[in-house]
């Protein structure tokens, strides 16, 4: 009865002798067993609601601060592009020649703001690798990210990885959050992923043709 799981089970005891003695043993090793297993389901309980409270924060802080990189960043490149656009349409009608440069103000402008949104678009996308290898999420991710953009993307990457799947998924943010950066950023055209094993080692290198900043400023 234990081992098919009927810890209330109790046997009856018969006498003072050493049958006795038995059954007392396996009653209190039945209440023991029953009191791991009303212990366990409460630490499962407990990690359900962990668990959950976890997500819950991680979606709403993932929310807060697409809502800060919409306000601080989209929502002014739209209202500079509705003044420049503004402006150009009435220094149009007076004199055309002006408006030239409000417009290529305006075309620059609106390539800034279609990266910023490609990149908060990214971050919109599952965190975690959904069951798939973290080649195949790589993969996916790239595709996507051609048919939506015009950068053209390379990646090199071994089948199988000496990593556990939380390392995994850590890496897979990685590449999200370096990618963003290059939509947003870099201006590039072209962006080479490789990752590499030597060993229990693994080691990984992102390139673009980007514009790059200046690290002494």
């Amino acid at each position: 009865m234990l081992q098919n799981g009927k810890y209330g089970t109790r046997l009856s005891i018969q006498g003072d002798d050493e049958l006795g003695m038995l059954e007392e043993g396996f009653n209190e090793l039945a209440h023991q067993m029953n009191v791991q297993l009303k212990s366990l389901q409460r630490l499962v309980d407990q990690n359900v609601t962990m668990i959950k409270q976890a997500e819950k924060a991680a979606m709403t802080e993932e929310r807060q601060k697409i809502a800060r990189e919409l306000h601080d960043a989209v929502s002014q490149q739209l209202f500079a592009l509705s003044m420049l656009s503004s402006a150009a349409e009435r220094t149009a009608v007076g004199n055309p020649e002006k408006a030239v440069p409000l417009i290529k103000k305006m075309s620059v402008l609106s390539v800034k703001t279609l990266n910023e949104m490609r990149a908060l678009l990214l971050h919109l996308r599952p965190m975690d690798l959904q069951n798939k290898s973290l080649l195949t999420a790589l993969t996916e991710l790239i595709e996507e990210l051609e048919t939506r953009t015009d950068v053209a993307f390379e990646l090199h990457f071994p089948e199988e990885s000496c990593l556990s799947q939380g390392s995994e998924e850590h890496v897979y943010r990685m590449v999200q959050e370096v990618l963003a950066n290059c939509l947003r950023h870099a201006e590039a055209n072209y962006v080479k992923i490789k990752a590499e094993l030597h060993g229990r080692q693994f080691s990984m290198i992102i390139r673009d043709d980007g514009k790059g900043f200046d690290p002494t400023k």
